[in-house]
């Protein structure tokens, strides 16, 4: 008997060992495996009162840049450090983001030449620290294995992250934005050319309206064959133009104006990625 109470205290004292290691002066960790971590991630973000610092490789999460823009209108001061990938969509939200948001590409790297800044992280209010290997994607949320790890109130862990987000930060690439005055014709190609990289606002015809079942994504094709300009509707935003005005297979045939940034990708040519629906307007029925 005396030997199975030994054995308890044993334990106990262990297990009140243990918690103190996580919790003393306050100190927390929370571990979440996917599916639908965003919840945690957008919950720490809530909680800022005074500061935000993310550095985050891929980031297209509308949910979440929307709640940054709502804290930002708040007071709170953020920074965005972007990666530097092989497509702008994977930070396709920089443009969505309020310019009272401070916004950063990673300027150490070079992509596919020296690596890459592969980080995940947010540093909220100098206390709390979210990290993990988990993109601000709707992928990573619902499709993903992924992790996200809240340590809260650990000062020497959060200190080294904000010492390397310092770091990262002085280096990076201030996003520029590049507005075309007066409007462009998009189904002139030359046009649509001279602008690449700069927001614009055009008109044109849609010659043909694509659409894939795999992903839910439209094309809307102003050209009359391959390598014309193309807008891009993902789902989330398909949807939303859908419930509000119909049909998008509606357009075909229809002059219709639109603001966004021209991008160019090797494999699709010259297109704008909608983001909002309500940029998007037809000019004659």
């Amino acid at each position: 008997m005396k030997k199975k109470l030994q054995i308890a205290l044993f334990f106990i004292i262990l297990s009140v060992f243990i918690s103190s290691c996580f919790n003393a002066g306050g100190r927390n960790t929370e571990v979440y495996f996917s599916p639908n971590i965003k919840k945690h991630l957008m919950a720490g973000i809530k909680n800022a009162r005074e500061s935000i610092d993310i550095a985050i490789y891929v980031f297209t999460d509308r949910d979440i840049a929307e709640l940054l823009n709502k804290k930002a209108k708040e007071g709170v001061k953020i920074r965005v450090l972007f990666g530097e990938t092989s497509d702008e969509y994977s930070s396709s939200v920089d443009e969505y983001l309020t310019t009272a948001i401070y916004k950063k590409r990673d300027g150490i790297h070079r992509f596919e030449s020296d690596g890459i800044m592969h980080d995940k992280f947010a540093i909220v209010d100098n206390r709390i620290l979210i990290t993990g290997s988990y993109n601000w994607t709707y992928s990573a949320n619902a499709k993903n294995n992924e992790n996200l790890i809240i340590i809260k109130n650990n000062d020497s862990v959060i200190k080294r992250y904000e010492k390397e987000f310092s770091r990262l930060w002085k280096r990076g690439r201030v996003i520029k934005t590049y507005i075309v005055k007066g409007e462009i014709n998009f189904n002139n190609i030359n046009d649509v050319k001279k602008c690449k990289g700069k927001y614009v606002t055009g008109i044109g015809t849609v010659r043909n309206v694509g659409f894939s079942k795999r992903s839910g994504t439209y094309f809307l094709n102003f050209g009359e064959r391959r390598g014309g300009f193309t807008i891009v509707i993902f789902k989330r935003t398909a949807s939303s133009y859908i419930n509000n005005r119909g049909s998008i297979f509606n357009l075909k045939g229809k002059t219709v104006r639109c603001y966004g940034k021209i991008k160019y990708y090797k494999k699709y040519g010259y297109e704008i990625i909608l983001n909002d629906y309500k940029k998007l307007e037809i000019v004659n029925d």
